[in-house]
């Protein structure tokens, strides 16, 4: 498969043709004839052997690649790519977070794995409160699709990011208002149960004395709240007779204070609708005025119930133990 004796082969043979030509002898003509023959047959060999050396020696075309990705297009798995787009070893545009955009277009690099992800690749705020999806369920454990999971009329985020109460708690310092109210209605400190420090918490300041509770000066001294320990059986309204010795002990103070009024506040744990754990929590309070009114001779004028529902916990609704904490009374006191 020599080319260069291949063609001064070609090139003899041809001047031996040519040189034939100028005799005519039938000798000379048989015997040239026959070793052209020869010739010519040995050229064709070795004209085949490197021609088929030459094509297996030549660069095989690439195949082919639509996208011009440098994935070809039988391992392409994601076909049409735009330009310059970085892509993986089958064609796809990297996702180095994981999250279901591609680098070239994610906003937000970086989320963490499994987190929601709008189509920019930022965490998903998906009820707009301030707080990202993850964080909702990953931080706080508020829901991330209610803007304020404890329905106390502030956004979960603001309870978070600007006012630093509790967004699963109503009523983050226990004073008897909500959070919401508390920022929005009276000005007062969300995470300060007494904020004027006048020694009467805002609650009472609010809804029993009707005292400023930005204002030390005006505090009623004499205003007092009492814990009842009266626990009520789930979905009861009923005073077992095991906590007759609580009722009895405030009507006894009642009796030695005539000055005095009471509210009679009913609780529930979080089991059930906001609507009905109203009405059991004024129906529990009613019992206990009932009870202090017909067994100990309180006067009904002296006392008045009211309902919070599950509005104002003290204790987390998941366990069972805290549930029966926030299922309570309180009783109010009030100079008159």
């Amino acid at each position: 498969c020599a080319p260069r004796e291949l063609a001064t082969a070609e090139a003899l043979l041809a001047h031996a043709r040519h040189e034939a030509r100028e005799f005519h002898g039938k000798d000379v003509d048989e015997e040239f004839q026959t070793a052209e023959r020869a010739a010519d047959d040995l050229l064709a060999k070795t004209k085949a052997c490197w021609e088929a050396k030459q094509k297996a020696m030549a660069k095989p075309a690439p195949p082919p690649d639509s996208d011009g990705d440098g994935v070809p297009d039988y391992k392409d798995r994601c076909a049409g790519t735009l330009k310059n787009v970085p892509v993986d070893a089958v064609g796809c545009p990297i996702d180095t977070d994981g999250d279901g955009v591609a680098d070239h277009e994610d906003k937000c690099p970086g989320t963490p794995m499994g987190a929601p992800v709008d189509r920019a690749g930022c965490l998903k705020d998906s009820d707009g409160d301030g707080l990202t999806d993850w964080d909702e369920t990953q931080k706080y454990g508020t829901n991330p699709n209610d803007p304020d999971s404890d329905d106390d009329g502030l956004a979960d985020g603001k309870e978070v990011l600007q006012y630093g109460t509790d967004p699963k708690n109503p009523d983050t310092d226990g004073d008897g208002l909500t959070d919401g109210d508390e920022v929005a209605k009276h000005g007062t400190n969300p995470k300060d149960p007494d904020t004027d420090k006048g020694s009467v918490p805002d609650g009472l300041e609010v809804k029993v004395a009707g005292t400023n509770p930005l204002d030390p000066a005006d505090d009623v001294k004499e205003l007092k709240c009492v814990e009842l320990q009266i626990q009520f059986d789930f979905d009861s309204d009923v005073v077992k007779q095991a906590d007759y010795a609580e009722l009895e002990r405030v009507a006894q103070y009642l009796k030695e204070n005539p000055e005095l009024k009471v509210i009679i506040q009913g609780h529930t744990d979080n089991v059930g609708t906001p609507q009905y754990n109203l009405d059991l929590s004024l129906r529990r309070a009613k019992a206990v005025i009932k009870l202090l009114n017909e067994k100990y001779g309180i006067d009904k004028a002296r006392m008045k119930a009211e309902g919070y529902g599950a509005s104002q916990p003290i204790a987390s609704n998941d366990t069972e133990e805290g549930r029966a904490k926030n299922r309570r009374i309180y009783a109010i006191l009030k100079c008159e």
